[in-house]
């Protein structure tokens, strides 16, 4: 009774972390928005400039997993697999790579440090 009191009580917590969070990024992005806006009328940004501007902020916005992660690891341990599974499921079934992968731990792992990355052709990535 008491494990399901502090389970439920951890739960609640990081689902209200993740709306706090939430709220923060969507303030942010406002913020950025508006910013871009004054740049736009400004210094008259080309339309094709800020359009790539406003897709890259939007991409980023979406990809953005801060919250995710912390609510998935505050679980416990098989639960956090699952979610992870779950989560990539349209990923670990399509790519060549993860179908012949069966380890569930081993595909739970890499669905938890690989992030997609937006890239505009004819750029080079390189670190």
């Amino acid at each position: 009774m008491i494990g399901g009191v502090v389970f439920f009580t951890s739960i609640s917590g990081a689902l209200s972390s993740i709306l706090t969070e939430q709220d923060a990024s969507n303030a942010a992005m406002s913020e950025k928005m508006l910013f871009l806006h004054k740049l736009q009328t400004q210094y008259r940004i080309s339309p094709g400039l800020s359009q790539q501007i406003k897709h890259a902020l939007n991409y980023d916005n979406k990809t953005t997993m801060v919250g995710l992660d912390d609510f998935v690891n505050s679980l416990p341990q098989h639960l956090s697999m699952d979610v992870t599974l779950a989560i990539h499921a349209k990923v670990f079934h399509h790519h060549p790579l993860m179908k012949r992968l069966k380890n569930k731990r081993l595909l739970s792992f890499l669905g938890q440090r690989l992030r997609p990355q937006f890239n505009y052709a004819g750029t080079y990535v390189y670190r």
